[in-house]
């Protein structure tokens, strides 16, 4: 009778367990394993600028349904909001931009895979010709003899580059204006050329200025830097959010400190004739996340938000 009832009670473990194994066997099986991505195709819109865009062009990408991000060349969007995000095209662009986007969107249930829905697209871009030769830079021998020093441009580079890669905390509306009244004596964009023959693009724009002319915030901000660099002279960055900064070049005298807030128009410092420069004035500068833009259009586009 012990025997019986001993031989039952293994039985019974025997096949719960077999119950057990089966069930879990099913469950991995059926269940998936892995998370899946799926390109949407004609199910959400993605509204970008008419193309094709040009190299320094800042420009709003939306969407109908939200996304959580956007990325090419290395560099992600700006959020504004849940359908809104800034991008830029670099200056010294010359093919077309690729940019992927991930939807803020997931589908699936414990007997299909969980997906993330993504897009691809490619926006033209204006080549500009690097071959040719722009106006050269008459500076003065003895400013080009204090400026022509290459370890230490190297090296002032990378600081100004930690400056633009760092996050800051700071955010307000977006309020925007030139910095300075005055004519405008070189736009963006331009093409030049130093004493050594090494052509480059002009990453602002210079305002006519004699020495002592009061130099205003474009915008609400923070102030990151306040330094004298070899090239840009006295220089002031102010960031603004949304890793929009705007430069302030060749000053004679700053009127802020490293970590003051400014409003709109408060006056930042004194125009001058600091650094690589062939008279008094001032370059100004607008970047996103590290990338010049032009300052004209970027103003419209700002001022809109």
């Amino acid at each position: 009778m012990n025997r019986l009832k001993q031989y039952l009670d293994t039985f019974s473990f025997r096949k719960y367990f077999y119950v057990f194994v089966g069930a879990v066997a099913v469950l991995c099986v059926f269940t998936p394993s892995f998370q899946i991505t799926e390109e949407i195709k004609n199910q959400f819109s993605i509204q970008l600028p008419q193309l094709p865009l040009s190299p320094g062009e800042l420009f709003v990408i939306k969407s109908n349904k939200g996304f959580l991000t956007a990325y090419s060349e290395g560099k992600k969007t700006s959020p504004l909001n849940f359908q809104k995000h800034l991008f830029a095209v670099s200056l010294y662009q010359d093919t077309a931009l690729t940019l992927h986007g991930q939807f803020d969107l997931k589908k699936g249930h414990i007997f299909s895979h969980p997906k993330d829905y993504y897009f691809i697209k490619n926006l033209k871009v204006k080549y500009k010709n690097k071959k040719n030769k722009g106006n050269k830079l008459r500076l003065p021998s003895s400013v080009w003899k204090k400026v022509n020093k290459k370890e230490k441009m190297a090296l002032e580079k990378i600081k100004i580059k930690n400056v633009f890669n760092k996050e800051y905390k700071f955010d307000a509306k977006f309020q925007w204006q030139h910095p300075l009244n005055s004519y405008i004596v070189s736009r963006f964009g331009t093409s030049r050329t130093l004493p050594n023959g090494r052509s480059y693009f002009h990453s602002g724009m210079d305002f006519r200025a004699p020495v002592g002319t009061n130099i205003v915030a474009a915008a609400p901000g923070l102030v990151v830097f306040n330094e004298h660099m070899t090239v840009s002279g006295n220089s002031i960055v102010l960031y603004h959010g949304h890793q929009i900064f705007t430069r302030y070049m060749h000053l004679s005298e700053f009127k802020v400190a490293n970590g003051d807030i400014v409003n709109q128009g408060d006056v930042i410092g004194l125009s001058g004739q600091t650094g690589r420069v062939e008279g008094p004035h001032l370059h100004y500068e607008l970047i996103w996340n590290g990338l010049s833009i032009s300052p004209e259009q970027g103003l419209k586009v700002l001022s809109q938000l």
